[in-house]
């Protein structure tokens, strides 16, 4: 079955949660009954929440801030979530109906240049988990950084992932060198050929929604995305203003883009284990069939 999917590409206002919820639940309104509908990182809140974060911080048993009209329809945003021992995480939730049905914490914090998300934030214990939006589309949901680590985005599609999501809130770097770069920011250009690539090695739909807007003299760069799984960029957002993305994605691409190729299907996990396994105990200074002395061993 097709899937409508919408990317709302907001300039959320920095610490408006009630302004920012009332937009969102605006914007779903008018979406096609039955979509998996995204916003970017951080999108209840505004992206440099520093010592604010724990303040705008939802607890795990919240309830979504955002309903759709439509029971069918699911919602992904990024908020900050606050769990039960106090940590906090820089998260995303998928939900439907009034409940959530997906989380996911961001594994991968920046501490380079402006970014700072380490001495806020927790780093999740674990890799993306597929959710289901319609039964025919295992989703995957990664948080910007992320992407940029390629065992995160192989790890979903070994989980059966057809699509996977980049909630991001990525700064614009570099004015336009070429004319091939347009008006946009140079950094928009690594960032289209990684979604490509990640689709296309993985035979997968890859929606990238950024946002757009200023904080604290930090411009964003925009330039959302939605990429086929023959890696066609299907669909592109504007690089400055908000904009809004509507592909409806069919489970066909997925197959031809599968066939005859079968490159996850052909993943050797174990050779990945061991040769992660002796990487790991080379790093540790073992010899390769050396044991660690038990605590207390002679």
């Amino acid at each position: 079955m097709r899937l409508p999917l919408v990317l709302h590409q907001t300039a959320p206002r920095l610490g408006a949660v009630e302004w920012n919820r009332e937009e969102m639940a605006r914007r779903v309104a008018g979406d096609p009954a039955g979509s998996l509908v995204v916003f970017p990182e951080l999108s209840l809140t505004g992206y440099d929440l520093g010592a604010g974060a724990r303040e705008l911080a939802m607890a795990e048993d919240a309830l979504p801030p955002v309903s759709a009209p439509d029971p069918d329809t699911t919602i992904v945003l990024g908020y900050p979530e606050l769990a039960p021992d106090h940590r906090l995480y820089n998260a995303a939730g998928a939900a439907r109906a009034g409940a959530w049905i997906a989380r996911h914490r961001k594994r991968y914090l920046p501490t380079y240049g402006m970014f700072d998300e380490g001495r806020i934030f927790a780093p999740g214990a674990r890799g993306p988990r597929i959710f289901l939006p319609h039964p025919d589309w295992p989703t995957a949901i990664l948080i910007c950084e992320e992407l940029w680590h390629p065992a995160l985005a192989y790890l979903a599609a070994l989980r059966g992932a057809r699509l996977v999501l980049v909630l991001a809130a990525a700064p614009g770097r570099g004015q336009p060198q070429s004319q091939e770069d347009g008006p946009r920011f140079r950094s928009h250009r690594p960032w289209r050929l990684l979604a490509r690539t990640v689709a296309l090695t993985h035979g997968l739909y890859l929606g990238l929604v950024n946002r757009v807007g200023a904080e604290e003299g930090v411009v964003f760069a925009g330039g959302s995305i939605v990429v086929g799984p023959d890696g066609e960029v299907l669909a592109e957002a504007d690089h400055r203003a908000e904009d809004r993305l509507e592909v409806e994605l069919e489970p066909e691409r997925v197959r031809q883009a599968r066939h005859p190729y079968s490159h996850v299907r052909d993943e050797d996990l174990a050779l990945v284990r061991r040769e992660l396994g002796d990487i790991l105990t080379q790093e540790s200074g073992l010899r390769p069939g050396d044991e660690q002395d038990e605590p207390g061993g002679a």
